[in-house]
């Protein structure tokens, strides 16, 4: 039988430990090691999510995700959430920094089982995420 909550538990403890916390490391303990990452037209393994993420908190080492809502039914997950960072910091993915605040949502929906996030699919709008953080100088 699927325990939701534990299933959830896992979902909120890698945004809240691993993400907000800055323990990037814990998704070697959550995340399986065969695990993917959909979003938009992209796929990224465990490594390729961990650089990702990474690569958000080098450009707006502010940021932060606010998870909004916490659903769960057998083995998925789904979470309504939030980006917020300040730009400060040049970087080669995000350019030059402009000072500004980027917030943006997103949804997350996460197959999670035996306590591993297997695989996710995540939505956002990332044209106009690239958009409102580059400068329009």
């Amino acid at each position: 039988m699927t325990d939701v909550r534990a299933n959830k538990a896992v979902v909120q403890r890698w945004w809240e430990e691993g993400y907000n916390g800055r323990d990037i490391p814990l998704i070697d303990e959550l995340f399986a090691p065969d695990y993917i990452h959909h979003s938009n037209d992209n796929r990224l393994d465990r490594q390729a999510f961990r650089l990702a993420a990474t690569s958000f908190q080098q450009a707006f080492p502010d940021s932060r995700v606010i998870i909004e809502r916490l659903l769960g039914e057998d083995t998925f997950v789904v979470m309504r959430w939030r980006f917020e960072g300040t730009h400060t910091v040049d970087t080669e993915r995000w350019g030059p920094a402009t000072g500004r605040v980027l917030t943006f949502p997103s949804t997350w929906i996460c197959e999670v089982t035996d306590g591993a996030v297997q695989q996710d699919w995540e939505t956002w709008d990332a044209s106009g995420v690239v958009q409102r953080t580059r400068s329009t100088e």
